[in-house]
């Protein structure tokens, strides 16, 4: 027995001795070192001691080679939030090795807890605004600061530097409740919040892009009620992923907008397992095998995957259950890609799949321009449906050809989405072809500058936004070569790594490639006065039709002048204490614009409240508020009665959209309600959402077509997208209505349209030969579709190319030019058609009148009342009213915040001059004088007193706010006799005071 142990007994020995060995701090090397922390010097003089002690007890060994501590920085940072209240919080860091940046360059995904690995992560804790981190000089880190109930944010040291002072933007905290299908609490789950799209576009980010995107990672367990809060949150929207315990299955959600609460219902899960072969029954290892949903627009949906193991095998005992039947799809690279069709599951049950995987070869793609351009750069990615895709990209070389990894099947249908930058620019569908076969991709509309931003160093950014619906912002590095956009006219912005941008520059992309032209801002300029408040900061904003929203700098106390970018765009103001003003579209008719001293409006607020079908309220529903020419200006959600209220928001016209989500008895579509909000006032606006009764769009057949439509009714205007088999569900109602569908292509555009005495059924409309309609010679632009003023579509028309228009719409409905220079005039389709042309100087209509100022800008968003009628109407953002028939030569009363209220007959192709309300008016009165009278020097339709007023012990007279315009002052003496007479102009916000001297 002795004998047997004794073996065991001296390993024990050996070990106890290795552990004493290790545990002694004399002969501990870099014991003292913390990972990150700024004691390396003293980590390598302590680490030396040790060595040389060490020494000293073990005569005859060699000497070790001393320890140099590199040399580092010490980055001292104030950090607080916008209120200047100092901040606590942790800060996090990571050296960018080779290791870490090889792997984000070339790895389809890397995890969070992957990158902390690769690249040694430290943190460090700080209280009261100070944070002093200390980094190794040389080698790059990315910095991260995190502080509760604020938005993070991330530097590239020693590529950006670390600012001596930053200012973190708040975030309120987050929750996300789980409840089972009886609504009770789900208390045994994972929830974990990313960036928004963190996956779906990865190929198409750089390495640092993708380090950001995937870093932020935040993780909580529901607490007994079932609800999980996040307290540090991503600017933008999130991406939501649970992952509950069985028998529930997971569930994300992806572009949450993370305000409030989420509230997610879990489903009971099933099993799935099976084993995976090639034509030799062989195993296949590492096969990606995912149960998909589809919705009804073809969107797929993962419930459940697994990858199979060396066996072939793959088993996931976590698959959602949804209700309906499932897709299966394989993915191993090298092998076609497989799909098949799954039955309903039932929670608990297991359902075996086995399948065999073929080879497949490389696949090449030319991908040029109409003229044979190679188009390098371009991402393509494969899709069965146009919403799902293959986690399979290929990026277009030099010569054009783009290789596709051995995924896809011979002669099988995919749709194609090309994207430049990130951003897609162009979807088509193509039949794979026979191995060794090239297909022809031809992309057109796309143009590009020659080489880099000739003005924009390595440490900026570039920024294009083309003009039209549904368009993002392409940014690139400046010293990076151009990408591929879509041409048309643009917005181009140089901005700084901290976000600070340069002047807004309008640009026209032209088809092909060229010069970059001359990038000096230009344009007419506006200049207004504005005084502000005590430490208030206000900030002026540019948007539109298409736009990204682009901010143009901070507002000084007292005058100011700003560079107008481009027509056709919306300004506003927002101010951190005050709200937003809309102040319209400006300077559209190309002139400087002096709209003198302004003075801030009195807000008002606007309550939402959405019902259903039994008139309870709906909750969770999503209320956004734009202005008249579909600028956005805020969003929210209803709360648990379905009511919204906004908050302050300055006086004039709004576009309420209202969008409830499913699980209402049915799917609601978005409904539109305009408004108008006066100084000081609650405006209400009651959705009322009936799913009864239907519309149902059957649009005509078009290639990778997705239509849009809307349907128009006495109580709502609504929108929806058609669906994977090309129908577009609309509300219908007993009453009478309008329906419209529409679709455009860059050169096309079809929009179908008609009136229904009840809007409800089914209809399949019929699209009319398309014609050629002729627009502006050698100008590149865009045809809008418009109808009372809002832009339903735009196509794009490059210069010399032809334009196809395909119409059967009812009256309502205009088209107009637009480009980078200037805005044309709305055209009814009709016309259009008649015409054959799209002009930039079309008669003047017959059946609308126009609204300016006294200085002769246009005034949009004007409320036109017909008394007789009981009926209302709205100019658009050029001013424009469309008279009905029964409005024609009719007296309306008008009425706009901050002018002057009056009455005006509709005269066809009128023109109707608001008067602004001007500031106070004060008068100084002679000696001679007692009492003072206005007499106005202009047409007054709707009487105004300007009654006598005696003056106060200052010898003035307070007239208060009076319309703008020239008047006549007459000082009166005693007897009430004109003593003195002055003539006097007031001017829009002006306040004045007049010496009769």
């Amino acid at each position: 027995m002795l004998r047997r142990s004794l073996p065991f007994l001296l390993l024990l020995l050996v070990a106890a001795g290795f552990i004493w060995r290790w545990s002694d701090p004399a002969t501990s090397l870099g014991s003292t070192h913390s990972g990150g922390q700024a004691q390396q010097g003293s980590a390598g003089d302590n680490t030396s001691q040790g060595a040389a002690q060490a020494n000293d007890t073990q005569p005859g060994s060699a000497d070790p080679p001393p320890i140099r501590a590199r040399p580092t920085q010490t980055y001292s940072v104030q950090i607080q939030g916008l209120d200047q209240q100092a901040l606590a919080g942790t800060a996090y860091w990571i050296q960018l090795n080779d290791r870490l940046i090889q792997a984000l360059q070339t790895q389809l995904l890397l995890a969070p807890g992957e990158i902390h690995r690769l690249g040694a992560l430290n943190s460090q804790p700080f209280v009261d605004g100070q944070l002093q981190v200390s980094l190794d000089q040389g080698p790059e880190y990315f910095l991260w600061i995190e502080c509760e109930g604020y938005h993070p944010q991330h530097w590239f040291v020693s590529k950006d530097g670390i600012p001596g002072s930053v200012d973190l933007e708040p975030c309120p905290p987050f929750e996300v409740e789980l409840l089972d299908p009886d609504d009770g609490a789900v208390t045994a789950a994972s929830i974990v919040i990313t960036s928004s799209g963190t996956d779906a576009r990865y190929l198409q980010l750089d390495w640092r892009e993708r380090l950001v995107r995937r870093y932020f990672q935040q993780s909580a367990e529901p607490h007994s009620n079932g609800i999980a809060t996040f307290q540090v949150l991503p600017p933008g929207e999130v991406f939501v992923w649970v992952q509950p315990r069985p028998p529930f299955g997971m569930v994300t959600r992806d572009a949450v907008t993370p305000e409030g609460r989420l509230s997610l219902r879990l489903s009971s899960s099933a099993t799935l397992f099976g084993k995976i072969t090639d034509e030799q029954d062989q195993p296949l290892e590492g096969v990606f095998f995912a149960a998909m949903t589809m919705d009804d627009r073809g969107v797929r949906s993962s419930v459940g995957d697994a990858r199979t193991d060396s066996r072939g095998e793959f088993r996931n005992d976590a698959v959602s259950i949804q209700g309906e039947s499932l897709i299966g799809i394989a993915y191993l690279e090298g092998y076609e890609s497989k799909t098949v069709e799954l039955p309903f599951l039932r929670p608990g049950q297991e359902y075996r799949v086995d399948l065999k995987l073929r080879q497949a070869a490389e696949r090449s793609f030319l991908v040029e321009s109409p003229e044979g351009l190679p188009l390098e750069g371009l991402v393509l990615e494969f899709a069965h449906t146009p919403y799902d895709w293959i986690p399979h990209s290929a990026r277009v070389r030099d010569d054009g050809l783009a290789t596709v990894p051995p995924v896809l099947v011979n002669e099988e249908d995919y749709f194609v989405n090309l994207y430049s930058s990130g951003t897609r620019v162009y979807r088509t569908r193509v039949r794979t072809a026979g191995p060794g076969d090239v297909v022809r991709i031809v992309v057109p509309g796309l143009g590009r500058f020659v080489g880099p931003h000739p003005d924009a160093p390595a440490e900026k950014y570039v920024e294009v936004t083309p003009q039209g619906p549904g368009t993002r912002t392409f940014r690139f590095d400046g010293p990076v070569p151009c990408p591929w956009l879509p041409a048309g006219p643009a917005l181009l912005q140089v901005v700084d790594r901290a976000g600070n941008p340069d002047p807004l520059i309008s640009i026209q992309i032209e088809p092909g490639e060229q010069e970059w032209p001359d990038l000096q801002p230009g344009g007419p300029s506006v200049r207004f006065s504005l005084a502000l408040l005590q430490g208030e900061t206000v900030r002026m904003y540019a948007t539109g039709s298409g736009y990204a929203e682009e901010r143009l700098g901070e507002v000084e106390d007292g005058t100011n002048s700003v560079t107008i970018p481009a027509p056709g765009l919306e300004f506003r103001l927002m101010s951190d204490q005050r709200g937003a003003w809309s102040l319209g579209a400006l300077c559209s008719d190309g002139q400087d614009l002096d709209l003198g001293k302004l003075s801030w409006p009195n807000a008002g607020r606007i309550a939402v409240l959405a019902t259903g079908p039994d008139q309870v309220g709906l909750p969770r529903t999503a209320v956004q508020v734009f202005s008249t020419s579909g600028a956005f200006l805020h969003q929210g959600s209803t709360g648990p009665y379905g009511s919204w209220v906004s908050e302050d928001l300055a006086p004039g016209a709004y576009l309420i959209r209202v969008s409830p989500r499913d699980g209402h008895g049915g799917p609601l579509p978005t409904q539109e309600h305009g408004i108008v909000l006066r100084a000081g006032e609650r405006a209400e606006v009651r959705a009322v959402f009936q799913n009864a009764l239907r519309l149902e769009i059957e649009a005509p057949e078009k290639l990778g077509a997705a239509w849009y439509g809307e349907s128009i009714s006495a109580e709502a205007t609504s929108r929806a997208r058609s669906d994977a088999q090309g129908t577009i569900h609309l509300p219908g109602a007993e009453s009478a209505g309008e329906w419209c569908i529409w679709w455009p292509e860059p050169g096309e555009l079809t929009a179908l349209g008609g009136q229904l005495p009840r809007l409800t059924g089914r209809i399949q409309p019929m699209a009319p030969p398309a014609v050629r309609v002729d627009t502006p010679p050698d100008r590149s632009g865009a045809v809008q579709l418009l109808r009372s003023g809002r832009v339903l579509a735009t196509a794009p028309v490059r210069a010399g190319a032809s334009f196809s228009l395909s119409a059967d719409l009812p009256e309502g409905y205009f088209l107009r030019w637009i480009d980078a220079q200037e805005v044309g005039p709305r055209i009814p389709v009709r016309e259009v058609l008649a015409a054959r042309s799209v002009s930039l100087e079309a008669p003047v209509r017959t059946e609308s009148l126009r609204f300016q100022d006294e200085l002769g800008r246009v005034v949009p968003a004007v409320l036109a009342l017909l008394p007789d009628a009981g009926e209302s109407a709205l100019s658009d953002h050029l001013g424009e009213l469309w008279l009905e028939p029964n409005w024609l030569d009719a007296m309306i009363r008008i009425d706009r915040a901050g002018f002057h209220p009056t009455e005006a007959r509709a005269a066809p192709g009128a023109v109707i001059v608001l008067r602004r309300l001007a500031g106070p008016l004060r008068v100084q009165t002679p000696a001679q004088a007692k009492s003072a009278r206005l007499v106005p020097l202009f047409e007054l339709t709707v009487p105004l007193s300007f009654d006598r007023l005696v003056a106060d012990a200052q010898d003035e007279l307070d007239f208060g706010e009076v319309p703008a315009g020239e008047y006549l002052i007459e000082w009166l003496d005693e007897q009430g006799q004109v003593s003195v007479q002055k003539e006097i102009q007031l001017r829009s916000g002006n306040e004045l005071i007049v010496d009769p001297n």
